[in-house]
């Protein structure tokens, strides 16, 4: 299974945020944006990762609360594997 890093990334601003709209405005996306990116990622996962109230804010389902450690290491790989390429990229220019 591949995880899009964008959806993976809606999800963790969504949880630090606690609120679509703030999620949003920090991603500088649209609110529908983020809530399709994080549908996506429960339909990949085939598991629910968030309640959501009516006034947009959102808690973690027992799935999301195990997902989120996993997602923010994920994150810190990607970031951490993108500057190890641009370094080595920097080095053979």
């Amino acid at each position: 299974m591949e995880l899009n890093l964008s959806q993976v990334s809606a999800f963790v601003a969504l949880v630090e945020e606690g609120h679509f709209g703030r999620a949003a405005q920090r991603l500088y996306l649209t609110t529908p944006a983020v809530s399709k990116r994080i549908q996506g990622l429960e339909r990949q996962l085939r598991v629910q990762l968030l309640i959501r109230d009516p006034a947009g804010g959102v808690a973690l389902t027992s799935a999301g609360e195990q997902f989120v450690g996993a997602a923010g290491l994920l994150l810190q790989q990607a970031t951490d594997a993108r500057a190890l390429l641009a370094r080595t990229t920097a080095h053979s220019m």
